[in-house]
């Protein structure tokens, strides 16, 4: 595996460092509030700061599901009609280059849509989140690859049986991450808006989980975190057909005024605090955001054509 170098600069060292205090100290001012009954009693503290990511050797011993043949590291081969495609075995986080060096992004910060951001796909590491449809391509592109279409992903989701899980036809509790308390009515109560974007939310210990970190929640192709843990960007936009694809999808809220129209960004699989409000399993799909949607619960993975 190419290695790069993921040392800090020192403008990153002050964004960690800086940044995450001040978060750190808003949270445990929410926590003394909760103890007079308002919202996130029961939350553990976050942690903070984030522990920089050294790239894992190649640990075929544990991560052996799968054929991998045509694919690069860390990815998987998806064997599929017109032809087969690679899948990263885990949700995505990201790289920043500056000044020729590769430094860790912050995975709870939405990242600048002008700095060069490339994807990465590694165990053990908290993937991004708060991250747009368009910047989730371009990261894609920056490493050689591209967003996934949702048969694509919902292929490797369901592995080579179908299963409406990864696992599965029928939900086993606990084995994806999901069905968690809804943290941001937790943190927040009914304050929404800008709190979706809040960067110490994903950092709360319990919910947001590193990759790979629920065992069994992986597909026979060898693809983890499909369902929950976070939403996932594929390449398609919502059309028509889509739409009349998913009766499950309600009328727009007169509260938020999220509806199902053409154009929308489509992400996939749920996230940690979801059930099955909008498909279950590896069906799970939602079309009602725009693509620039970039909130907590929101991250990717990419595709990439093999090599053969």
């Amino acid at each position: 595996m190419q290695r790069h170098s993921l040392s800090k600069t020192a403008s990153a060292r002050k964004a960690s460092f800086v940044l995450m205090p001040v978060l750190a100290a808003g949270l445990m001012l929410s926590c003394r509030d909760n103890r007079e009954g308002k919202p996130g009693a029961d939350l553990a503290p976050p942690e903070m700061p984030e522990v920089p990511i050294k790239p894992p050797e190649r640990a075929d011993s544990a991560y052996q599901t799968g054929f991998v043949i045509g694919c690069p590291d860390w990815m998987v081969h998806v064997f599929n009609e017109p032809r087969d495609y690679c899948i990263d075995r885990f949700e995505a986080h990201l790289v920043e280059l500056k000044g020729g060096v590769l430094n860790v992004h912050p995975s709870s910060v939405p990242p600048n849509r002008f700095s060069r951001i490339i994807a990465k796909s590694l165990p053990g590491v908290r993937p991004q989140s708060s991250v747009s449809r368009k910047i989730a391509e371009n990261a894609c592109w920056n490493a050689g690859k591209r967003l996934c279409t949702i048969r694509e992903w919902i292929r490797a989701c369901s592995g080579v049986e179908s299963y409406t899980y990864p696992y599965g036809d029928n939900e086993q509790k606990g084995a994806c991450n999901t069905r968690k308390t809804h943290i941001i009515s937790q943190l927040f109560g009914s304050k929404w808006g800008q709190q979706m974007k809040a960067p110490e939310t994903n950092m709360i210990s319990g919910f947001l989980a590193k990759t790979g970190e629920y065992s069994r929640c992986v597909s026979s192709y060898g693809v983890y975190d499909m369902v929950g843990n976070l939403h996932e960007w594929v390449g398609d936009f919502v059309d028509d057909k889509i739409i009349a694809s998913r009766p499950r999808i309600g009328p727009a809220s007169k509260s938020n005024g999220f509806k199902a129209v053409p154009g929308n960004g489509i992400f996939m699989g749920g996230f940690y605090g979801t059930s099955g409000e909008n498909g279950s399993g590896c069906n799970y799909m939602t079309i009602v955001h725009g693509p620039e949607q970039d909130d907590y619960s929101i991250g990717f993975r990419c595709c990439k054509d093999t090599g053969l």
